[in-house]
């Protein structure tokens, strides 16, 4: 097997079918498998991607048990790629498949990794600049290159998947792996597309993407610098919520006692901030293999 097409499949029912004809139309004079993860999808992701997979020998489709995030999904599908490279695209149809040749004839020319790179980002502001803070981040604590864009689309050698999925933390994050393991890193220029389904990318998202990348590359002091992180950047401006909305309620003539919003606010701080993973990396419901 020449080449293995991870993609992590969340909610994508109307996307998926489009992204898997694209990679059979740009690939076909190539030995390949497609491994379709579904992560828990609320909608029908799952059926289409299991009809795929009876349609398509070259297809493997895995269902997990449920939701725990792309970056799990697409270490599953590491687990089960059998290709001498690998390619990791997204479901929602922004990375076209032709594009996975180029990234492949440069890893073939002797890269361990080829990222993906934009010269137009299609994405919201809002998310382009969330991306700028966790690249940054990488910059800071996991040593990325100067002037390297962490792109979820990439190539892989099958002997860097193999260093990659050694590591069995629920909190992951790959690129801190592949940014340990590769020798050698590549990037290619490449076309990038409106997404076809609504952006899942959330503020949440991103803490729990920095969180990730933290623990993955400190383990358990990596977890202790990202609680301490959010004291230090959080409570100021919990602490300044406190005391505005205490003087607005006293303003409209409410009686609520400063310690009782404190508890209120505090129990919704908690709620909306994301919580580190104690469980297994993922766990597979079913497989069509």
């Amino acid at each position: 097997m020449h080449l293995s097409v991870v993609i992590p499949v969340y909610n994508s029912a109307t996307s998926i079918n489009q992204v898997v004809g694209d990679c059979f139309a740009a690939l076909s004079h190539l030995d390949f498998e497609i491994v379709l993860v579904d992560d828990g999808s609320a909608d029908n992701s799952e059926e289409v991607i299991f009809q795929m997979a009876q349609q398509h020998p070259n297809i493997k489709a895995i269902s997990l048990a449920k939701n725990v995030g792309e970056f799990n999904a697409v270490m599953c599908g590491l687990r089960f790629a059998a290709g001498k490279y690998v390619a990791i695209i997204d479901d929602d149809g922004q990375n076209p498949p032709a594009e996975i040749l180029k990234l492949l004839a440069k890893a073939e020319s002797g890269y361990d990794v080829v990222y993906a790179q934009y010269a137009h980002k299609m994405h919201a502001g809002w998310r382009n600049a969330g991306s700028w803070v966790n690249n940054f981040a990488a910059s800071v604590f996991i040593k990325k290159p100067d002037g390297l864009y962490l792109s979820s689309f990439k190539v892989l050698r099958a002997d860097l998947v193999q260093k990659v999925t050694t590591y069995t933390n629920a909190n992951v994050y790959p690129d801190v792996l592949v940014l340990k393991y590769a020798q050698s890193i590549g990037t290619v220029e490449v076309e990038h597309k409106a997404a076809e389904v609504k952006s899942r990318y959330t503020f949440k998202k991103l803490v729990s993407v920095f969180a990730s990348m933290l623990i993955t590359r400190f383990g358990t002091i990596g977890q202790l610098l990202f609680y301490l992180l959010i004291i230090v950047t959080v409570f100021p401006l919990w602490l300044l919520l406190v005391m505005a909305t205490a003087q607005l309620l006293k303003g409209s003539g409410w009686q609520f006692s400063e310690h009782v919003l404190s508890v209120v606010l505090t129990i919704v701080l908690v709620s909306i901030l994301p919580k580190t993973k104690t469980d297994r990396q993922f766990e597979i419901k079913k497989s069509s293999f």
